[in-house]
């Protein structure tokens, strides 16, 4: 029993981490790609099926039936395996998106250096 009150605390935890997360997008929106916005709800869908096979597991593990707990267990580490594949997907795309940032204030600073150097030169003339 205790362990389904901390499941179902941590589940709730998930679900307003991701509510949160999807309040903000408006205000980030184009910082996010689509695929970016996927995995990181995605990644909260995963995470709520692995608290409920957290659950399961109990259940699976108590019938005797060895096919059925392998089952449980590869299921579970399928979805470990695909949580970790989003998070980095969301990794690399944001660091893509950080490197583009960066590319782009870097332009912006040495626009910004030549046309006042451009300036200075016709007031010396």
């Amino acid at each position: 029993m205790d362990l389904l009150i901390y499941a179902l605390l941590a589940g709730s935890i998930i679900i307003l981490l991701l509510a949160y997360e999807i309040s903000r997008w408006p205000a980030r929106g184009r910082f996010l790609t689509r695929r970016q916005k996927f995995a990181r709800v995605a990644s909260g869908i995963i995470a709520l099926a692995i608290l409920s096979l957290m659950v399961l597991g109990g259940q699976a593990s108590e019938t005797g039936n060895s096919l059925l707990a392998l089952m449980y267990w590869m299921a579970c580490l399928g979805l470990a395996f695909g949580l970790v594949a989003l998070a980095l997907l969301d990794l690399r795309d944001v660091s893509i998106g950080f490197g583009e940032q960066r590319k782009r204030i870097l332009h912006d600073l040495t626009a910004g250096t030549e046309e006042s150097s451009d300036d200075e030169e016709t007031k010396n003339e």
